[in-house]
């Protein structure tokens, strides 16, 4: 290693001491600080997405997937940090910058797209209140197409049903964020919970009016 840095080539270190278990950043040792002190050269941090969980990572899961599925794997790069940076520091210059990246998807419609039935998937899964809303929703449904009403008030009825369910998807997008941040009870993380579960109630109260008004008028009840 110290004969390829006097030699002015690139060296490449796992700052937490080996590969990630979990797929989360642990905790960095001392060993590039003692690499770097004696030598004048730029760290670039850089992480490796698309790997963890294959037949190259610590990490198995439980679910086998076949050798030869291909894996898109990307790595991104940050901005140089010092290398006077301690390695017990909570953050390093160059990690905002880095971790942007990581949260931010490539701009691809097939990409997103997954994204977005990844994200569906997992609110039918751990949301019991979302899958009483697909309920009402098919059962609600099934009830607008059926009424002696015209096409365009069913129409009407059937679309007010995904106003709930949007906010039934922002609500829990807000109770993930939060649960991210802390476990512990705070003021804050209830009340932006608290907000959520408003959203919810308003959009349930909003299509209520919708179908309490539509029905009035094609039942010429107004």
């Amino acid at each position: 290693m110290y004969k390829r840095l006097n030699d002015g080539k690139i060296v490449t270190i796992y700052p937490e001491g080996g590969i990630s278990k979990s797929g989360e950043l642990g905790n960095f040792f001392r060993g590039y600080e003692l690499i770097s002190k004696d030598y004048d050269g730029v760290i670039v941090p850089f992480f490796i997405d698309g790997i963890f969980g294959s037949r190259f990572a610590k990490y198995k899961p439980e679910k086998k997937k076949s050798f030869f599925k291909r894996r898109e794997v990307t790595v991104y790069f940050g901005e140089p940090i010092s290398k006077e940076t301690k390695a017990d520091e909570p953050k390093y210059e160059g990690y905002e910058d880095l971790n942007m990246k990581l949260n931010k998807p490539k701009h691809n419609l097939f990409r997103n797209g997954g994204y977005a039935v990844e994200g569906f998937i997992d609110i039918v899964k751990n949301e019991t209140s979302f899958k009483w809303q697909l309920l009402m929703l098919f059962v609600m449904g099934i009830t607008a197409w059926n009424l002696p009403i015209s096409f365009a008030h069913a129409s009407i009825l059937f679309v007010s049903l995904f106003i709930p369910i949007l906010a039934e998807v922002v609500n829990s997008a807000i109770e993930r964020v939060v649960d991210l941040v802390t476990n512990d009870y705070h003021i804050l993380a209830k009340q932006a919970k608290d907000v959520g579960a408003t959203i919810v109630l308003l959009s349930l109260i909003v299509t209520s009016l919708i179908w309490a008004s539509v029905l009035a008028i094609a039942f010429k009840l107004v």
